[in-house]
């Protein structure tokens, strides 16, 4: 028999071998001068392990090429560098949603603060030249943001952001961690801007304004109005995944725009779940279809309830679009988004649903998810209230 061959290599430099084993194989030039290495993990190995090998081989060849010696050689990254392997080995591992969500913490925010320091910029920096002074000041920094007006949410997630990166270096190349101890950004809380949701009322209306409005996205933003289901959710149905009949659908996929591409995943509870659809949404799904049918949509190809105009996923910036339009023509107070639809949905269904049944229904882990999206009209409270006190009558 044959001698197997390897499979092709799934990251730039890595070649994946049978049983877990890794071939690593790097090149470096600096000013015409080139080196190279092949190294071989055994098997049973991960590939993070590889990811790193690799990058301390450059880091190794490099020091070579410029003349540094064996007792100078110490293969430590910058601060930089490291994080595009650490981006590479946490795209194994996570969604691509919530990998981009890193790439934008870091690129946008955490990288490019960094820059000024005492000390030069820090994320030019090795990792064994961080020091805790540097981090201080960062945090300094970061609650001046917060102090401008910048949430202490939205500056805490940098912070740990940048620290869960740093923290992975220096444990990966075995260097004193000098944020031990280290507390986060501080600062006075600032208010959390309204919340704000529609009536039933006016969700109606809402959806009568999307269907009567040009551009093609009236199916979708009824599904995401009736069932609360998350924009790449709702983005993601196929006509396989839906119950006309038994007025139930399944959300089995979520989908999200990656700098320009596509990815599919499953929804953020990580699985399925079904979800009622009441009459008027059915009668909407099957008036839609009968049209794609008699359109020849260029949908139809795809499989997807709600399609782009001109097929595939429908466009994050049609969606806005079809949004601020009928939020317009319904003479609505506020600019419809998904996130309004969602909230709104989870606040008109709570009074009216077994609290499991919504929990399951919205994809919600737990209660302070459920009570994340509440938002609670006076005619509930005063409900309430009067529920709690009526004996003292």
């Amino acid at each position: 028999m044959g001698r197997k061959k390897s499979d092709k290599a799934a990251i730039a430099g890595i070649t994946v071998l049978g049983g877990g084993a890794f071939q690593i194989r790097v090149s470096v030039m600096i000013e015409g001068k080139r080196k190279e290495a092949l190294k071989t993990l055994p098997q049973n190995s991960t590939m993070e392990e590889a990811i790193v090998l690799r990058e301390r081989l450059k880091e190794e060849l490099r020091l070579n090429l410029i003349g540094v010696g064996p007792e100078e050689a110490i293969d430590v990254p910058t601060l930089l560098s490291y994080s595009e392997s650490w981006l590479e080995r946490k795209s194994l591992k996570l969604k691509a949603s919530t990998l981009n969500q890193y790439m934008i913490l870091l690129g946008e925010h955490v990288l490019p603060a960094l820059a000024d320091s005492p000390g030069g910029p820090l994320a030019e920096r090795r990792l064994d030249a961080i020091t805790r002074a540097d981090l201080i000041a960062w945090r300094s920094e970061l609650e001046r943001q917060a102090q401008k007006g910048t949430s202490l949410q939205t500056v805490g997630n940098r912070w740990s952001a940048g620290l869960r990166l740093m923290r992975d270096g220096w444990a990966d190349y075995d260097i004193h961690d000098p944020s031990q101890r280290l507390e986060g950004p501080t600062g006075r809380h600032r208010p959390r801007r309204t919340q704000e949701t529609l009536t039933p009322e006016e969700v109606r209306r809402f959806v009568e304004a999307a269907a009567s409005s040009r551009g093609g996205y009236s199916a979708l933003l009824a599904v995401m109005a009736f069932t609360g289901m998350r924009r790449g959710e709702a983005i993601a149905l196929r006509w396989e995944d839906v119950d006309l009949t038994q007025r139930v659908a399944t959300v089995a996929r979520s989908a999200v725009c990656v700098d320009g591409e596509w990815h599919v995943d499953t929804p953020k509870s990580g699985k399925p779940r079904r979800v009622g659809l009441v009459e008027v949404l059915v009668e909407q799904l099957r008036e839609w279809r009968q049209a794609m049918l008699r359109a020849q949509h260029p949908g139809l190809q795809d499989g997807l309830v709600c399609p782009a105009p001109t097929g595939g996923f429908a466009s994050l910036r049609g969606v806005r679009q079809a949004c601020a339009r009928a939020s317009k023509a319904a003479e609505l107070d506020i600019e419809v988004t998904p996130q309004v639809l969602r909230r709104s949905y989870n606040s008109i269904a709570l009074p009216c649903a077994d609290r499991l049944v919504l929990q399951a229904t919205m994809g919600h882990m737990d209660d302070a998810m459920t009570s994340h999206y509440l938002h609670l009209s006076p005619e509930v409270l005063r409900a309430f209230a009067d529920r709690v006190w009526e004996g003292t009558r």
